[in-house]
């Protein structure tokens, strides 16, 4: 029985680590480059970016920024009032990329929805003569400080874009709501429990 009891333990623990190790977020390039939390909602935002050969940060596609967050918990940030759009830039606008937010029309063209919640935006800042769905662009970033196109307006304002890395003349990041920089206490709850059930395993066996 004690050796019944050990192999099923051991069977245990070995699948749960082939479930840690097949884990999307552990085998993607995906970086987090820089991590803040907003005082206002208390949740923590990753900005994310891809891990090239050599160790430097480039450009990732939507969807892979987007894979990442959520198998992380998160999503790709929710932009739904002047003030969400002004805190995000200001932490993370940049000369050097743009970056990813969680807008798409993908399922709907023409009907942008937050990935994070599913509702439809009611707030846009969106980039004079945009979305204009040139060439299919289903994706939203926000362009960087200093892009100004051809009117001479500078970054922040959003574009719709294809799922790609690059923008022009700067890499592509992404922007991630990863949700409550605290742990939920069930969370920690969780935790506790599983390593109650082990040690009861352990007795019995």
């Amino acid at each position: 029985m004690a050796f019944t009891m050990r192999t099923t333990l051991r069977g245990a623990l070995a699948l749960c680590a082939l479930g840690v190790l097949a884990s999307p977020s552990l085998f993607a390039a995906v970086v987090v480059v820089e991590s803040t939390v907003w005082a206002n909602n208390g949740h923590l935002y990753n900005l994310l970016a891809n891990q090239s050969a050599t160790g430097g940060n480039t450009g990732l596609s939507w969807t892979d920024a987007e894979n990442y967050a959520a198998s992380n918990g998160g999503h790709l940030a929710t932009v739904d009032s002047a003030d969400t759009q002004d805190w995000i830039w200001s932490q993370f606008g940049s000369a050097n990329y743009n970056y990813w937010i969680g807008l798409t029309d993908r399922v709907n063209e023409g009907v942008y929805l937050w990935i994070g919640t599913g509702l439809a935006a009611t707030y846009t800042n969106w980039y004079p003569g945009e979305p204009n769905d040139f060439n299919n662009e289903d994706y939203t970033l926000v362009l960087r400080s200093g892009f100004s196109g051809g009117n001479g307006l500078g970054g922040g304002k959003w574009n719709d874009y294809q799922d790609t890395t690059f923008f022009y003349d700067a890499e592509i990041y992404a922007v991630a709501d990863m949700g409550n920089a605290v742990p939920e206490p069930a969370s920690l709850g969780m935790l506790a429990i599983g390593a109650a059930l082990l040690a009861g395993l352990r007795r019995r066996a």
